[in-house]
């Protein structure tokens, strides 16, 4: 297994050496990998029957002018 400082030199030396066409698809590359997690959990929320439910209700409410000032509800807490 590879310790994170020994792949971090590896990656940055191999990063050095691209050509400019390339090392955007690295960047690409590598925003993908940092992101994907978020990307998938948030993918998993928004796929909820009960939660999109909930999000609609909620619209619905907020256009019916049920709704709090934050301020207020955090006072209540």
């Amino acid at each position: 297994m590879i310790t994170q400082t020994a792949a971090q030199r590896t990656a940055t030396a191999l990063l050095r050496r691209l050509p400019k066409a390339k090392l955007q698809v690295a960047v690409d590359f590598l925003t993908y990998l940092s992101t994907k997690e978020e990307w998938d959990a948030t993918l998993d929320i928004l796929s909820s029957p009960a939660l999109l439910t909930s999000l609609k209700r909620g619209q619905h409410d907020l256009h019916q002018g049920r709704w709090a000032h934050w301020v207020d509800v955090k006072r209540r807490v």
